[in-house]
C-alpha cells in the first residue's frame, strides 16, 4: 500500500495540479497531465486502487514555431477525486497547501 501511495505522491508532485473551484476558489481535486495513453490508463489504475476516482479526457494541444500555428502531441488529463482523510496527494508543500481535500 505504502509503496502505491508514494508511487502516486511522486507522480502528482511532478505532472500533477491542484484544481480550484471556481465559486469558492478551494482547492478540491487533483490533475493529472501526460502525452502517454498508457501512462495515463496506469494513473486511473493506481488512483482506483488507492479508494479514488478518476476520469480523463484527450485534447489535442498546438504551439506556435516561427509565427505558425502547429499541431503538437495528443495529452490527457486525469481528474482525480481522493476520499476525504486518506492520505495526502502530494510531497511537494507548495502544491499541497493549495489542496483542501474532497469534502464529506
Amino acid at each position: 500500500l505504502w509503496t502505491r501511495i508514494a508511487l502516486f505522491q511522486g507522480l502528482m508532485d511532478t505532472d500533477g495540479s491542484v484544481i480550484y473551484n471556481s465559486q469558492t476558489k478551494v482547492g478540491h481535486a487533483i490533475e493529472f497531465s501526460t502525452t502517454s495513453s498508457l501512462l495515463a490508463m496506469q494513473v486511473i489504475e493506481l488512483t482506483q486502487s488507492l479508494g479514488g476516482l478518476a476520469f480523463s479526457t484527450k485534447r489535442q494541444t498546438f504551439y506556435t514555431y516561427k509565427g505558425e500555428k502547429k499541431a503538437g502531441r495528443e495529452s490527457w488529463r486525469i481528474r482525480i477525486a481522493l476520499q476525504p482523510d486518506t492520505f495526502a496527494p502530494f510531497r511537494l508543500s507548495r502544491k499541497m497547501t493549495q489542496y483542501t481535500g474532497r469534502i464529506k
